[in-house]
């Protein structure tokens, strides 16, 4: 459900969530003119009929607000040239990839902390390569900053 927000996906979600077998039957409902109904005509048809209204997207802010969709697996001190930094790896329930973060500092919902996201570029990460007129930063500049202290005092730096 939270990787293709459709119908098909939000029944079958209901179904679970409702401790049912992940199997659901959905409809449209057609307005008197044979046409797909708008959200009026839907709202309406429901209260005559004593009928509850669900969107897709209260489905997916309900799962988001009340679903762990990642786990940590490991964690532990990471010695590096650059410092030492907290590492986590997580995996994600949706697609069961890992996903590492590595912070320092203090990590304080009350305060900003500096965020920065690294897709993978294996050829760049390891050796350093670049390709012409594309902006990119290394990993190694992302860590080096950090040690340098040109990011303020707290940091996380997740790789995906």
């Amino acid at each position: 459900m939270l990787t293709r927000t459709a119908p098909a996906e939000a029944a079958i979600d209901l179904a679970t969530l409702a401790g049912l077998s992940p199997a659901a039957v959905f409809t449209e409902v057609l307005d008197a003119e044979g046409a797909v109904a708008d959200a009026p005509f839907l709202t309406e048809f429901a209260a005559r009929h004593e009928l509850v209204v669900g969107r897709v997207s209260d489905l997916v802010t309900y799962r988001l607000a009340n679903q762990k969709t990642v786990t940590v697996q490991r964690q532990g001190i990471l010695e590096s040239r650059f410092g030492r930094f907290e590492m986590r790896a997580y995996q994600d329930a949706t697609h069961g990839r890992v996903h590492l973060a590595l912070s320092k500092g203090v990590i304080d919902a009350a305060s900003p902390t500096l965020v920065r996201v690294h897709i993978t570029a294996v050829l760049r990460d390891l050796i350093g390569t670049s390709l012409d007129g594309m902006a990119s930063w290394s990993l190694d500049a992302s860590f080096d900053g950090h040690r340098r202290g040109e990011f303020w005092g707290t940091g996380a730096t997740q790789q995906t």
